[in-house]
């Protein structure tokens, strides 16, 4: 009797894992095409991936479309970004280029906004921001933020933004505001000490 209730027991247990297993590979969403081994087109969160499979997951060259309007073009390997690819946001007329690995951003990067191209690496927590010239974790630097097309141009601490500096249209070049920032805000209340150029930046 107790054998038998073990013997349940060991049953339902190895159903759970194989469910764990395999249902992340079970693609209910796969519109067109094979998207367990081979190529198909697979729709989730609005979201539209255009490419290769394997065993379920996203992996090879492929397309995945977002809701916003953006584009990523590259690499995929066991259903994450890696090696190397493009990000294309044709309406917000910018895009970027790079390696990934496991879905984030890694190493160096060209950065296109509008007409202008810009050359960097990935700094800050995550790669948030691409470091285009000097320090951007701590010292003195300029940086963009790639989804706001801003530069920021200044001292960063933390990868921060951080006393007297700019923030420039990425696209444009154009200065939108020079002043005190804390932790990479705008301080509107600055006083005058905050009009005082930080040593080292070439105006």
């Amino acid at each position: 009797m107790i054998t038998k209730y073990i013997r349940n027991w060991l049953i339902a247990g190895a159903v759970v894992l194989a469910a764990f297993y395999y249902i992340p590979r079970i693609n209910f969403s796969c519109v067109e095409g094979n998207c367990y081994s081979g190529e198909g087109v697979y729709t989730y969160n609005n979201t539209y991936y255009y490419g290769s499979f394997q065993k379920g997951y996203r992996h090879g060259y492929g397309m995945e479309k977002y809701p916003g309007g953006c584009t990523y073009y590259g690499f995929f390997e066991g259903g994450h970004k890696q090696h190397y690819g493009s990000y294309v946001c044709e309406k917000d007329n910018y895009s970027f280029t790079t390696f990934w690995n496991n879905g984030g951003y890694h190493s160096t990067v060209f950065y296109t906004c509008g007409d202008k191209t810009y050359y960097g690496k990935w700094a800050g927590f995550r790669g948030t921001l691409i470091c285009i010239s000097g320090d951007c974790e701590n010292g003195i630097g300029k940086a963009i933020s790639p989804f706001r097309k801003i530069i920021y141009f200044g001292r960063f601490t933390n990868s921060k933004l951080h006393g007297y500096g700019e923030e420039i249209d990425a696209c444009t070049g154009k200065i939108l505001y020079k002043g005190k920032f804390i932790h990479s805000h705008k301080e509107k209340d600055y006083d005058a000490e905050a009009h005082k150029p930080v040593k080292g930046l070439d105006y």
